[in-house]
């Protein structure tokens, strides 16, 4: 009997993961709490999400200059 062996690992195909071109962290107020977004330009088109939201301004700032330097971090130059 011949002893069993994983098959070599490959990625998954999908789901796709695009690169992204530029990102963008927006503040807005909505309902008396500060909303930070993400927004994000992709080769096939742009894209917001929503990553937080906080009780005072100042604190959805800078939560979104944080959040925004580390999305730029990745994208390719």
């Amino acid at each position: 009997m011949t002893e069993w062996t994983a098959p070599d690992w490959t990625p998954p195909e999908f789901p796709y993961v695009e690169e992204a071109l530029s990102a963008d962290a927006v503040v807005v107020v909505e309902r008396g709490r500060w909303i930070v977004y993400l927004d994000v330009v992709l080769a096939s088109g742009a894209v917001r999400r929503k990553v937080g939201d906080y009780p005072k301004q100042s604190q959805a700032e800078q939560a979104g200059r944080i959040i925004e330097r580390n999305a730029r971090r990745f994208i390719r130059r």
